[in-house]
């Protein structure tokens, strides 16, 4: 549960319901230069102050699987907020700002308060606060200035860039400027898949309805599904939360 837990959070995590969405029409991307399509890409970023969502999510790897829903809540590069529920009844809390990680566990009673080191060191991974915004708003993992080294490829249907000494080897942008598919590779044996689809514009931004996660490796194998509904931009949001008396604290 510890496990599924913590990829949930990196992850954790399409739309429907909503009176400002509009289908994005497909349409062929079009010649241009490395630098440009970069501050492109910064430009399309998630922008709004707030966002509030209800999703869907499907876990399995090679020892459980979990189908559940919840809460998500973000103020902007403030604080990640959410719930986890299982046949309707909340079971994970979670709350992340930059600087702490913060969920307690109803099941089995335990919490974790502490930063992200630890969890950087377990996972075996990059990860803090920033990355785990980008990757439930469809934005790029990396701030795209640090990708000026990657090799740019062109197709007509979407962009690429690569660079396999990296650790994030391959990227795909639709015409949009939305990222489409993003590979990580933690390692020599593991890689890890990021893909967002069926992007509908709400507002000014562009948001993806649904967000995969594949990790392919030979002794670990984990898939990851999310879907959003129900989505509020900047709107006030209350991010209650305070672990209950009598919770044992976990460590990793």
């Amino acid at each position: 549960m510890k496990k599924f837990i913590l990829y949930t959070l990196l992850v954790t995590f399409l739309f429907s319901g909503c009176k400002s969405h509009k289908t994005i029409l497909e349409k062929n991307t079009a010649s241009i230069s490395k630098r440009k399509l970069l501050k492109r890409i910064d430009r399309s970023k998630f922008n709004a102050r707030t966002f509030e969502s209800r999703f869907n999510v499907k876990y399995s790897d090679n020892n459980q699987n979990f189908n559940g829903n919840g809460k998500l809540r973000i103020l902007k590069d403030s604080i990640i907020w959410g719930s986890i529920n299982f046949m309707g009844i909340p079971v994970v809390k979670f709350y992340l700002t930059p600087s702490q990680v913060q969920y307690y566990n109803k099941i089995d009673k335990t919490y974790y308060t502490g930063n992200y080191r630890k969890i950087r060191e377990w996972l075996g991974t990059d990860l803090d606060f920033d990355h785990l915004q980008n990757l439930l708003l469809g934005n790029m993992l990396y701030d795209p200035s640090l990708l000026k080294d990657y090799e740019l490829e062109i197709s007509p249907s979407h962009y690429q860039l690569k660079n396999t000494s990296d650790l994030l080897s391959r990227i795909k942008i639709n015409p949009d400027y939305k990222i489409t598919e993003e590979w990580l590779t933690p390692s020599d044996i593991q890689k890890i898949k990021i893909t967002y689809s069926d992007y509908k514009r709400l507002k000014k931004n562009l948001l993806p309805q649904k967000l995969h996660i594949r990790s392919f490796g030979p002794e670990k194998q984990l898939q990851l599904d999310l879907n959003y509904k129900n989505i509020n931009l900047n709107k006030d949001l209350r991010f209650p939360f305070s672990i209950p008396d009598n919770y044992t604290k976990i460590s990793f």
